[in-house]
């Protein structure tokens, strides 16, 4: 009896710790249907008790994430823990709620009887990545902007100063070759306004890339190309055929322009920057690489922070990088950062094959 007692009394402070938890705790057999839900989860999605047991778990994950976490549904029955899993949960009336927790699977005599889940609710420091991010577009385009004054300002004065020799020319071979100058500044400037156009409605719409990656590649660098001199570079491309992936073109455009642009900075003295294209292992790779001043371990550590920039006071906001590394594994992919001091470096952008 004194046994029993004590038993229940440990069932029943467990139990309250449960219950009292801020996170959202979660049981589910292995046909899917929620088995137990503590009280922080019922206040977060908006459920009765009564109306979350027995109802599928399935019916609270997001459309998009939920292919995946059928397949990691699948590891689980296998007998894999799964940490730091990152999804959106949808509340009774449609919220959406950002999510990271951890997975275990549970066996009853050897076999999988279902999961146990243990959620944090990190909406709020999504929305504050989001805001970072939107931060550091609006810095990118802002440094953009003054290459891009420079490079228009090159073709303008051509047509400006080709306009007044015309106007005073009576040399008919002359005015022909002058106009004909004339007409390939004003093509130069047309040109540049389409590339920036079309930047700036991928940035806003961000449609899926799909099987467009090589594509985006040679408008990214003809995007970063408007705010150095090209002609100090060696740019060197190898664009292998490849699949699709899901990721934004907007997101994509933008960290490979950041990626390019931070090339040339690595160089101010000029060299060979190349970049490259490839399948490996499921995954499409996109490197972006210099002969520039190379980054410290000590450096290596912390390029993705926000913020951290090794540029002088009012030259950098540091969120460059960061939006980078961002934006590619909200797309489920990865970048990696080879580098020495004084023999340049290679970024790596992995996306899985969609």
């Amino acid at each position: 009896m004194v046994l029993n007692a004590r038993h229940g009394s440990e069932l029943y402070l467990y139990k309250n710790i449960i219950e009292s938890a801020n996170d959202l705790i979660q049981s589910v057999d292995i046909e899917g249907n929620i088995l137990f839900v503590n009280k922080k989860w019922l206040e977060k999605l908006g459920y009765s008790r009564e109306e979350a047991l027995g109802m599928k778990v399935w019916k609270i994950i997001h459309s998009h994430h939920l292919e995946k976490c059928q397949e990691m549904f699948g590891l689980l029955m296998k007998g894999m823990a799964l940490d730091n899993v990152e999804t959106i949960f949808v509340t009774k009336d449609g919220k959406e709620i950002y999510v990271e927790g951890n997975l275990n699977a549970q066996f009853k005599d050897g076999e999988f009887s279902g999961t146990t889940g243990v959620f944090r609710d990190i909406t709020k420091l999504k929305e504050a990545q989001a805001k970072l991010v939107r931060t550091s577009r609006a810095a990118g385009l802002g440094n953009l902007a003054t290459g891009v004054a420079h490079e228009i300002s090159n073709p303008l004065q051509i047509i400006t100063g080709l306009s007044e020799i015309i106007l005073d020319s009576d040399k008919i071979e002359e005015i022909h070759e002058d106009i004909g100058e004339v007409i390939k500044a004003g093509e130069r400037i047309k040109n540049i306004v389409r590339g920036l156009s079309k930047y700036s409605n991928d940035l806003r719409n961000d449609l899926p890339v799909g099987d467009k990656v090589n594509q985006i590649v040679e408008e990214s660098l003809n995007i970063a190309s408007y705010s150095f001199d090209i002609n100090k570079y060696k740019i060197e491309t190898e664009l292998n055929e490849l699949p699709g992936v899901t990721i934004g073109s907007g997101d994509l455009k933008q960290s490979l322009v950041n990626l390019i642009i931070n090339a040339v900075e690595a160089s101010p003295e000029g060299g060979l920057i190349e970049i490259k294209t490839w399948v490996d292992d499921g995954f499409i790779k996109i490197s972006v690489s210099d002969e520039g001043r190379g980054i410290t371990q000590e450096e290596l550590s912390e390029i993705f922070d926000p913020f951290y920039t090794t540029k002088d006071a009012g030259e950098g906001t540091g969120l460059g990088l960061y939006l980078v590394s961002s934006v590619v594994e909200r797309g489920g992919g990865s970048v990696k950062v080879v580098s020495e001091p004084g023999e340049g470096t290679e970024f790596t952008i992995g996306l899985p094959v969609s």
